[in-house]
């Protein structure tokens, strides 16, 4: 078997070569290969969702969240995926969980740029996570059917969000 960093090289390659199903395959070999890694799980999801297979893919995110319950962006996408699939309950609560993760790890980041300890980078991160959670904020309430007086109609893009190895 080869190592996870080979296979998941890859298929980062087949994907550069718009060969999706050989991505796949090798995607899910790196996940066998290290069952303890999200990374994988994510990217095959991502790939279902673009194959049209919305409820393929929530299986793998929930494995994902499974491995990682703190991570806002798979919660997001998962949210997305079961939303999809009219799955409002679900959808709701994982939008909701993401929302929080997301105030958390940016409050977090602000308080660690008071004491010096947060990069450049931290501080980016920090404000496209920011981003991201007003976009979900905005998706929750479009899920409620809340909407303020005189607010113009928003605009809701559903984008798929990919994570950082």
């Amino acid at each position: 078997m080869q190592s996870y960093d080979r296979l998941i090289e890859q298929a980062e390659e087949r994907l550069r070569g718009q060969d999706t199903v050989q991505a796949m395959q090798l995607y899910a070999e790196a996940a066998k290969a290290a069952p303890e890694r999200k990374e994988p799980l994510i990217e095959l999801a991502l790939l279902f969702i673009a194959h049209d297979d919305v409820d393929g893919a929530i299986g793998f995110l929930e494995k994902a969240l499974s491995l990682d319950g703190t991570d806002p962006f798979i919660r997001l996408n998962l949210a997305l995926a079961c939303y999809e699939m009219n799955r409002s309950e679900e959808a709701a609560d994982h939008l909701t969980k993401a929302v929080l993760l997301i105030q958390y790890l940016v409050s977090e980041t602000r308080i660690n740029n008071m004491f010096g300890s947060a990069s450049e980078m931290d501080l980016k991160q920090a404000e496209e996570m920011e981003t991201t959670g007003e976009y979900a904020i905005e998706l929750l309430k479009e899920m409620a059917g809340i909407t303020e007086p005189d607010a113009q109609p928003v605009e809701i893009r559903r984008p798929t969000f990919r994570l950082a190895s």
